[in-house]
């Protein structure tokens, strides 16, 4: 199936993001380029609302993967997050109250992003302990304040395996990219040695992590292979 998804021909190279809803059919999409979000429902192929994003700045800008970056609440809160990552603005809609704008978090006191910081998939949710990350950065999910302290500068939470209590998180050693654990409750790096990744990256690495069979996978940009972690 196809999803028209509203938005007029792209005639920039600023590249867009999407999210599922995990509880519903819809799917969120942002074009930095038109400084929006569209959220869609997939059964329908309706768009439901058109949002636009305050103070974003649309237009040719510079290429670069996640200057609007969207997720939603992995929850019960029907809650979906745009991050402005130009500005480090945290927006919240409520999904409940067609998506309009429930509040906004300033990140720019709050967030250190060092030069070689990850450029997207900033936002992650634990559920679990009620955290919602940007970053190093754990936020209440409802009211995006501080809720807990951070995890160190230039990391980013990938996923959680909550049976061994640990966060898989990405770090950015200059150009090289490493994957550490990290333990949920002292926020302590759990590994003598970060698993580095073959080769350099010139962008980020994408990595898949399959938490039951405890394995994760890292696919290159740049050789284009795509490397098994067993752990």
């Amino acid at each position: 199936a196809t999803t028209n998804t509203g938005f007029s021909p792209g005639s920039t190279e600023r590249v867009p993001d999407l999210a599922i809803d995990p509880t519903h059919t819809f799917v969120a999409v942002a074009y930095p380029e038109f400084g929006e979000v569209r959220v869609r429902n997939l059964d329908s192929n309706n768009t439901l609302v058109v949002i636009e994003v305050p103070d974003a700045s649309p237009g040719e800008g510079a290429v670069s993967k996640g200057e609007l970056q969207v997720y939603f609440n992995q929850g019960d809160a029907e809650l979906l997050y745009v991050l402005d990552r130009d500005q480090l603005m945290l927006h919240r809609y409520d999904g409940t109250d067609n998506y309009n704008l429930l509040g906004s978090t300033d990140l720019d006191a709050m967030l250190t992003v060092p030069d070689d910081f990850p450029s997207h998939d900033w936002i992650y949710h634990d559920v679990s302990r009620n955290r919602l990350y940007v970053g190093p950065l754990p936020l209440e999910p409802l009211t995006g304040e501080v809720n807990g302290d951070p995890l160190a500068a230039g990391h980013v939470v990938l996923a959680v395996d909550t049976l061994r209590n640990f966060y898989w998180v990405l770090q950015r050693l200059s150009t090289v990219a490493a994957v550490v654990r990290v333990d949920r409750t002292s926020n302590m790096v759990l590994d003598e040695l970060p698993i580095i990744l073959e080769g350099t990256f010139h962008g980020d690495p994408e990595l898949a992590f399959d938490i039951a069979n405890r394995r994760f996978y890292a696919a290159n940009p740049i050789t284009t292979i795509i490397d098994t972690y067993n752990y």
